[in-house]
């Protein structure tokens, strides 16, 4: 995933316009689940009520599919549901 960012601004009265796109896929790709994600998982489930099933459904290697789901429903970003998902794991 890049995100891509338009910055303007006015250098001598011409307007200038940089796109910087920023790789966000370097921090994802080391995210790993680790310990019992069926206990985890209902942990998260008694946490944040909204999470469904499918939402946490974990297939090893697609942790960046599950952080999306999780991210969609919860309405937090990747790095958002990781910590979620770090604070479960340390509980």
């Amino acid at each position: 995933m890049f995100l891509t960012a338009k910055v303007r601004y006015l250098y001598n009265n011409i307007q200038i316009t940089l796109i910087m796109e920023i790789n966000r896929n370097i921090a994802n790709n080391n995210f790993k689940i680790i310990g019992d994600w069926n206990i985890n998982s209902r942990l998260l489930k008694n946490k944040f009520s909204q999470l469904t099933d499918f939402d946490l459904k974990f297939d090893e290697g697609k942790e960046i599919d599950l952080l999306d789901r999780m991210g969609n429903r919860l309405r937090k970003n990747r790095e958002e549901v990781m910590d979620i998902i770090k604070e479960v794991n340390l509980s």
